[in-house]
């Protein structure tokens, strides 16, 4: 989980870390849920975690609390950020769809993530250059108020 643990209940976060505890072990994929997630702030913890070194781009990801986004699935007609992931979604292609968060169904997902490998990933940044669509994508699903981070696991 990303996000504030500080301002959920005690027996939340007791629910949340035992089900991180229990799907620790998981190969196949890597599930993010993201709750009073403020991308700004976390920013800026990461930069206090780096004071005192030299600022770098690499340095910043470092302390960030999720890899970078290939692709974002956003749901329920958005077509925006909405303080997510500002820094980790700067290369990532984006799919929109009208359907709502909760109807978001397994079948979905092929859709787009066939639509993400079907584009060329035109990237200033040469790590993504190297990539191709059949490597491992960070997948980002958005919804409402819930966002889940799928990472296939390599």
């Amino acid at each position: 989980m990303i996000g504030r643990r500080d301002r959920l209940s005690a027996g939340l976060r007791s629910l949340i870390e035992t089900s991180e505890r229990l799907a620790s072990s998981g190969e196949n994929l890597h599930l993010r849920l993201a709750i009073d997630y403020s991308s700004p702030d976390s920013l800026l913890r990461a930069a206090e975690a780096c004071s005192g070194q030299a600022l770098t781009r690499e340095s910043l990801a470092a302390h960030l609390p999720a890899p970078d986004v290939d692709l974002l699935i956003r749901t329920a007609g958005e077509q925006r950020l909405s303080d997510f992931l500002l820094w980790e979604c700067a290369y990532a292609e984006f799919v929109f769809t009208d359907r709502m968060w909760p109807d978001f169904a397994a079948n979905d997902l092929p859709i787009a993530t066939d639509l993400f490998r079907s584009r060329n990933r035109r990237a200033v940044d040469c790590r993504y250059q190297q990539r191709n669509a059949d490597e491992s994508p960070q997948w980002l699903l958005m919804g409402q108020c819930t966002a889940i981070f799928l990472q296939r696991a390599d």
